[in-house]
């Protein structure tokens, strides 16, 4: 899809300059901040939403093993944190 935009001399020398401090062209600079404030695909799959969280582990080199020890981590604190909680609201 092709969609045209009537920018004022100023918004477009404030669209280049943002696009020149990323490195793209101004196109795929607006191409990124369209899809970054598009609502959420209902229809992804949970391997799409969660391959930024797979890409990212792959970049930084991490094994599986450290990611599963992290994610049962997290829990165990999020678990922990839910507990206090409901044991002090049950106190008040």
């Amino acid at each position: 899809m092709t969609i045209t935009l009537d920018l004022t001399p100023t918004e477009a020398a404030r669209l280049v300059a943002a696009a020149r401090q990323e490195g793209v062209a101004p196109e795929q600079f607006v191409k990124k901040l369209v899809a970054d404030h598009l609502p959420p695909n209902i229809e992804a799959t949970f391997a799409e939403i969660v391959a930024p969280v797979h890409e990212y582990s792959r970049q930084q080199g991490y094994s599986e093993e450290e990611i599963g020890a992290f994610v049962d981590a997290e829990i165990k604190a999020y678990r922990s944190e839910r507990r206090a909680r409901q044991k002090a609201e049950t106190s008040e």
